[in-house]
């Protein structure tokens, strides 16, 4: 759990109001007088509190609303191919108990049933990394990603599928994309020949949908990296702390994120989705189902 600060009640209030401030009928924008995006809905849906019953209800309505027959969720219902978002939603419709077990369980079918494109390596394969191995894309008829992988093995693992085969398969390829003695990025270790760096945000979701594997000396390199990897934008900071947090290292330094605030605001406001995953880090990964 994020670590007891006298500063912290102040801010993250902030935030939460911040957060109901921005909430429109449609659901979150990632800026105000922007459209709602779906993943935003979804990411506010996951840190609203016992109190805000009524938007955890509008946001579970919006993402029945978007889910097709096949129980994907897509990010827009111009684009059913874009089905990342299905992790989610499973996890947002989690977070509403028995009323949404079905169209949880239809979120989580999909997922179990879809892949991301793949094939075996050739001599010509400009990528280190194994190209065999099952994930999940961004885009339907993609190739897997670390970051939609790490989602949907957090939602199977929240959501009580943590032992079917494609959470093994999800884990093997996530180990499989990690750079030697650090952590992650977005997919690549090498291409060409040329070694990737990994990214904080990367690194800190694959350790929080990693939390329950067994801690061995990969699961140390990444903490090893995170702990001292250069973070100082708010999403960094709140994806540094939940990596570690998952994995009993609570980090939470609300000052710090006061001043990445501070900075952030002469670019304009944070990202709706951005502002929740603020809020998650905070409160700890404990709040997730």
């Amino acid at each position: 759990m994020a670590t007891p600060s006298p500063a912290s009640p102040p801010l993250l209030s902030r935030l939460r109001e911040e957060l109901r401030e921005r909430w429109t009928p449609l659901g979150l924008p990632p800026r105000p007088g922007q459209p709602p995006r779906l993943d935003a809905t979804a990411w506010a849906a996951l840190v609203a509190e016992e109190s805000e019953a009524a938007l955890l209800g509008k946001a579970h309505g919006l993402l029945a609303a978007a889910q097709l027959e096949d129980g994907r969720v897509p990010a827009r219902p111009d684009a059913s191919e874009a089905c990342w978002t299905t992790a989610l939603a499973a996890l947002a419709f989690a977070r509403g108990g028995e009323p949404q077990r079905e169209r949880r369980e239809r979120a989580l079918d999909f997922l179990t049933g879809h892949e991301g494109v793949h094939h075996p390596r050739t001599a010509k394969t400009p990528v280190s990394h194994d190209t065999d191995l099952v994930g999940w894309p961004w885009i339907e008829g993609s190739a897997a990603w670390v970051e939609p992988t790490a989602l949907a093995l957090l939602a199977l693992a929240r959501c009580g599928r943590g032992e079917h085969p494609r959470a093994a398969a999800a884990r093997a390829l996530l180990f499989d994309r990690q750079l030697p003695g650090e952590g992650w990025n977005h997919g690549n270790v090498e291409v060409l020949g040329k070694r990737f760096r990994s990214v904080v945000a990367s690194t800190g979701l694959v350790l929080l949908s990693l939390q329950g594997t067994p801690r061995d000396e990969r699961i140390e390199a990444a903490l090893t990296w995170l702990r001292t990897a250069g973070a100082s934008t708010p999403l960094s900071l709140a994806w540094r702390w939940l990596g570690l947090a998952a994995w009993g290292e609570a980090a939470a330094d609300p000052a710090e994120l006061e001043a990445a605030l501070s900075r952030q605001r002469a670019l304009g406001p944070v990202d709706g989705a951005h502002l929740a995953q603020l809020i998650l880090s905070l409160e700890g990964p404990e709040v997730l189902p």
